[in-house]
């Protein structure tokens, strides 16, 4: 995905990389469900880490 985003000049969000650090505050079904799936709490988890990557390109957010 890093690659694909890099030739289209898009932006790379590594959710993967977000749930392996979210697994560490909480087991893996707390996340996503079916193993694909997400529970609401993994929707979240996505939700923020593409507003924080989107921010830092854009700065949407103020604080």
């Amino acid at each position: 995905m890093r690659q694909l985003a890099t030739e289209f000049n898009a932006l790379h969000v590594p959710f993967q990389q977000a749930f392996n650090v979210a697994l560490k505050k909480a087991p893996a079904d707390y996340w996503i469900w079916d193993g694909i799936h997400p529970m609401p709490a993994g929707h979240e988890l996505i939700a923020l880490e593409w507003m924080k990557r989107v921010n830092k390109k854009i700065k949407i957010i103020k604080k």
